[in-house]
């Protein structure tokens, strides 16, 4: 089994974000996940740069995916949309990230999940992070926090067990937002 950190992050919030969730599961799975399997690795995917747009790593169904995008518009960013509808899940367990610039994520978290779990993810969990927004050095300054920090710890813990329990399988995720493929304009 290996944990996948996989993110678009241009401005590195959203890939430091995916990296404590993902430490924080390989940190529960000294206990939780171990139960349920072995050890995992963590592997880092980050397909921010075109170049890494061009294929995606070979997944597998033991695996474990932290999937981090940050908000444009409320909505994953436009630029993702081809490539993210190329991607394999393999039925691999997702927990799904948005962050976002101290105003609202809006639907991108709604639109991930969709998109993971229409890729072949089991959608396991889903969260948003408060970043510093990309427009502005004052809105969500120093976000995330070491707060912010302990709070995705506490998730990734939350996600662990859910996971390493296999209740995820059997039940819908629910998350906030617009359900697809409406999601709202981009502007």
């Amino acid at each position: 089994m290996k944990i996948w950190e996989m993110f678009f992050s241009p401005l590195g919030d959203t890939a430091r974000v995916c990296a404590a969730c993902a430490a924080a599961l390989a940190e529960a799975g000294g206990s939780t996940l171990a139960e349920a399997g072995s050890g995992a690795d963590i592997c880092v995917y980050d397909f921010t740069l075109p170049a890494a747009r061009q294929s995606f790593p070979p997944i597998s169904r033991e695996d474990i995916v932290v999937f981090g995008v940050p908000t444009y518009a409320g909505r994953v960013p436009n630029v993702l949309l081809k490539y993210l509808h190329t991607i394999e899940g393999r039925g691999a367990a997702a927990i799904a990230l948005a962050t976002f610039g101290n105003r609202a994520f809006d639907n991108a978290l709604r639109e991930l999940c969709e998109l993971l779990a229409a890729r072949g993810f089991s959608v396991a969990a889903g969260g948003a992070a408060v970043c510093r927004h990309a427009f502005s050095h004052t809105l969500g300054c120093g976000r995330p926090d070491a707060a912010d920090f302990a709070e995705i710890k506490a998730f990734a813990a939350k996600a662990a067990q859910k996971i390493a329990s296999g209740a995820y399988k059997a039940e819908a995720l629910s998350v906030p937002g617009q359900p697809g493929p409406e999601y709202g304009g981009y502007y």
